[in-house]
């Protein structure tokens, strides 16, 4: 968690700026004998967080029936995502960075008995982490936040405005307030390769100080 210090318009007011760091990774999914894939362990990205998951498919054959969803927003592609829930990476890595800000991480335990009790939508995740932040952190607002997408599959410009939409809406910002960017990463990491999707999520709170 990093802070800076700056004065408001109000002389007798100080803005606290603070961004939450954090980094989730997952390990590569072995895949069948003769396919190709990548381990990503030893591998350091650096971000306020990063969530990824692979496209592949479950033990019996079939896969997640959400499809792919990112930012709330459902998605029509080939593209499967493996996962417990219902696998939004981008829903994932602004969770974990909200555990950055300087609260418990949520995914994990508490994720993870929502999903047993059948609650699947990360949107809800979501819901949970910022009652969470504001039962600690009450002064505590945030104000912008900044996604980077990795991926060679799908496409996602077409669908960026949808995305930061649905982002503002959750977050209770303005749209202003949300920024996408996409790379495919020129094919340098598995992500590059078509093999999964990473995200990387960068969050900026402010607190009022009265002194």
């Amino acid at each position: 968690m990093e802070q800076s210090l700056s004065r408001g318009r109000d002389k007798s007011e100080h803005y606290i700026f603070i961004t939450g760091l954090g980094q989730d990774h997952h390990r590569f999914i072995t895949k069948e004998p003769g396919q190709t894939g990548f381990d990503n362990r030893g591998e350091t990205k650096m971000g306020a967080c990063l969530d990824a998951r692979f496209r592949v498919k479950t033990a019996d054959g079939g896969a997640n029936k959400y499809g792919l969803r990112l930012a709330g927003v459902d998605i029509d592609c080939d593209c499967l995502i493996e996962a417990n829930s219902d696998g939004d990476v981008v829903i994932h890595a602004l969770i974990n960075a909200i555990s950055g800000l300087g609260c418990p991480p949520f995914l994990g335990k508490p994720a993870d008995a929502l999903c047993r009790a059948g609650i699947k939508d990360s949107r809800v995740y979501l819901a949970e982490s910022l009652r969470i932040l504001q039962e600690i952190h009450p002064r505590l607002t945030v104000v912008h936040a900044s996604f980077s997408i990795e991926a060679l599959k799908p496409k996602l410009w077409l669908h960026i405005p949808a995305m930061r939409s649905s982002l503002a809406k959750l977050l209770n910002l303005p749209i202003t307030s949300i920024g996408i960017t996409a790379t495919t990463g020129e094919g340098l990491s598995g992500m590059g390769r078509g093999e999964g999707i990473g995200v990387t999520c960068l969050l900026t709170a402010q607190e009022i100080c009265p002194f």
